[in-house]
């Protein structure tokens, strides 16, 4: 963050990992701070930061204003993000009629699993 409390850059581990290989652990913070910044908006799915976490492999991502892109609202984490991704789609399930194809498998196994017993396999 700057004087005017926007945001200037992020300190990654990949950023720690390189000052410590090149021995400078007593320069700035900024100095090691990646400057373009990869940031989640807060009107975004999170099926859209779910992308962004996967493509460049990040732990988080600060959240900004899509209107004022440097105005830190906030941080968000990969883990908080699967977390609640995973939620919604475990809600979903629990809420939906089953599908045509998961009656159809379950029919399937069903079938071959008594088939099996009839064998006297179990």
């Amino acid at each position: 963050m700057d004087g005017r409390n926007e945001l200037v850059g992020v300190v990654t581990y990949r950023d720690v990992a390189k000052a410590v290989d090149e021995n400078r652990l007593e320069d700035r913070v900024l100095d090691y701070a990646t400057r373009e910044v990869l940031c989640a908006f807060r009107d975004e799915s999170l099926r859209e930061v779910l992308v962004k976490f996967h493509e460049r492999d990040l732990g988080h991502l600060p959240v900004v204003e899509r209107t004022s892109p440097r105005h830190l609202v906030g941080i968000v984490s990969g883990r908080h993000v699967i977390k609640a991704y995973n939620r919604a789609l475990a809600k979903r399930r629990a809420t939906s009629p089953p599908s045509l194809l998961s009656l159809r498998s379950s029919t399937s196994a069903d079938t071959k699993e008594a088939g099996s017993q009839k064998q006297g396999h179990s």
